[in-house]
């Protein structure tokens, strides 16, 4: 009797262990009620600062191995771009031809790429590799006339600033001709770093390539209504401008205000709210798109009552206007245009009739 009931306990607790055994295998791994942040970092991270900051205060040897951990980790074309510079730095011709042709491969169209074109030429003459560069180079230089005496130059040679204050860049391609002389400028690594800032902000300002919400003041002076029985005097607007740049070329935008005709006050003048909805389209004229040929069109309302007789006309207006915009900095612009069409004319009490309106429209914008 006593032997089964040593049985019967050692069998319970065999059944519970593998039941713990069990129940702990169901639970999950690894759980924790910790909250997941997730960070945005720069390309290529914390090598990519640190390259660039030792190649800004002159120690591009010690950059390189931070350029290689951060070009492994990214494939930000930029990269290859500066440590092809600190190569060159350093006298080592093959990195820098094979960074400087990666770089243009990915980013051909670059602000910076005719200068890098014109580096990888001198490196590919000096070093005798050849390639497209260099043998577009030696086309151009073939192509120019050369005083007797005066051949053409090419020479590359990077300097770092003694003061530590940047790591500078120098390559020049010099030819002579009857003409005159021409001499590439040199160019600094901050430079280069400059120019893709703001090759970044024009991405993102929606008053260049970016999208994002524009609003601003505007004024219409001057304005003339054209036609029969048309309103006569001197026609203005003022108000503000509310826009969605969607992208690149494309805005929705859109005028609320108060326009007005003749001098306020008197007996004819005529006023009302103004009202205006449509689409604008932006053609870039200037390097990171800070000059625009600007298109729009559009529907337009305006609800007139003249001062003296209170009498009130509805008018349905087809707004288009072809103008210029500038932009200083990222997010502000200037915009000057010639603004226009026809008018249906709706009185109160009357005949309609049509008329056109035709003036200039200025406006100040900020970006968001």
């Amino acid at each position: 009797m006593r032997r089964v009931r040593v049985g019967l306990l050692a069998s319970s607790c065999i059944a519970g262990a593998l039941f713990a055994a069990s129940a702990a295998s169901a639970q999950p791994t690894g759980a924790s009620s910790s909250p997941i942040v997730l960070r945005r970092e720069p390309a290529g991270g914390a090598n990519a600062q640190a390259a660039r900051g030792r190649a800004r205060a002159g120690d591009c040897a010690g950059a390189l191995p931070s350029f290689d951990a951060a070009i492994r980790a990214t494939v930000e074309p930029g990269l290859r771009r500066d440590r092809g510079l600190c190569h060159e730095k350093l006298g080592h011709p093959f990195p820098a031809i094979d960074d400087y042709r990666a770089y243009l491969v990915a980013q051909p169209d670059a602000p910076d790429s005719d200068q890098i074109r014109e580096r990888l030429a001198a490196l590919e003459e000096q070093s005798g590799t050849g390639g497209p560069s260099s043998q577009s180079a030696k086309a151009r230089d073939r192509d120019v006339p050369k005083e007797t005496g005066a051949g053409g130059e090419a020479s590359a040679s990077v300097s770092i600033g003694g003061d530590g204050a940047s790591a500078s860049s120098s390559s020049s391609s010099t030819f002579s001709s009857e003409e005159g002389k021409s001499t590439e400028p040199a160019r600094s690594y901050d430079y280069y770093v400059a120019q893709e800032q703001l090759a970044d902000a024009a991405e993102t300002s929606p008053l260049r390539y970016g999208s994002g919400f524009v609003l601003g003041p505007f004024l219409h002076l001057p304005r003339f209504f054209v036609g029969e029985r048309a309103p006569a005097g001197l026609g203005y607007g003022v108000g503000a401008a509310f826009r969605y740049s969607t992208g690149p070329t494309v805005s929705i935008i859109s005028e609320i205000g108060y326009a007005g005709v003749g001098t306020s006050g008197a007996a004819t003048s005529l006023a009302g709210p103004l009202l205006m909805g449509g689409v604008e389209l932006r053609l870039p004229v200037s390097r990171f798109a800070g000059d625009h040929i600007l298109l729009r069109g559009g529907l337009g309302y305006e609800r007139y009552m003249v001062s003296g007789t209170r009498a009130v006309s509805n008018n349905l207006l087809g707004r288009f206007g072809l103008g210029y915009r500038h932009v200083f900095g990222p997010s502000l612009g200037l915009e000057v245009l010639a603004d226009g069409g026809p008018a249906y004319m709706i009185p109160e009490s009357g005949e309609n009739r049509i008329s056109f309106v035709v003036g200039a429209s200025f406006a100040f914008v900020v970006g968001f």
